[in-house]
């Protein structure tokens, strides 16, 4: 489940923004293909976003939009891993299921816009339309399908890489 707040000034000071709806996503079972928007949820007045990176007081510098919640914790996380820690500037991970449900209003003042779309013909056309509305923006594509599939790829090479050095140490 993603709650969605509103995207009010608390998003840029890291002050707590009032819950505006939530995204369910079914989690047990083969064949769960459950997903859906609460009741009274206001997809135009809230998002699933999450802060990273730099002090609670700074502002955004850097956005990160993705399609889902599920998506933008495993971008958050493959920066993570893939960099020296945690870095120094304000980032946001904001799940966006549609262009025209973009908080238009807070991105165009942000010059760091990086949208993480699916590898497929529908992340591709979302990332340009997406591009369209806010030029500044840089578009990346995972090599794998999704970006939680590539977290899961990423970290199944880690713990193969980690095996095989214990390996060499055993054997040596």
């Amino acid at each position: 489940m993603g709650i969605e707040r509103s995207l009010s000034t608390g998003a840029i000071s890291g002050d707590s923004a009032a819950t505006t709806g939530a995204f369910l996503r079914g989690t047990q079972g083969e064949d769960n293909t459950f997903m859906g928007y609460a009741s009274g949820t206001k997809r135009t007045e809230g998002w699933f976003y999450f802060h990273f990176g730099g002090k609670a007081t700074d502002e955004v510098e850097k956005v990160v939009v993705c399609k889902s919640a599920i998506d933008a914790i495993s971008c958050c996380a493959l920066s993570l891993a893939v960099s020296s820690g945690v870095p120094q500037t304000r980032m946001m991970f904001l799940a966006v299921d549609s262009p025209k449900s973009l908080p238009l209003d807070f991105l165009k003042d942000i010059t760091n816009i990086t949208v993480a779309c699916d590898n497929d013909s529908v992340g591709r056309s979302t990332a340009q339309a997406i591009k369209e509305l806010l030029p500044q923006t840089i578009v990346k594509q995972p090599k794998t399908s999704d970006w939680n599939t590539e977290l899961l790829e990423y970290e199944q090479q880690n713990l193969m890489r980690m095996k095989d050095a214990e390996k060499k140490k055993i054997g040596d």
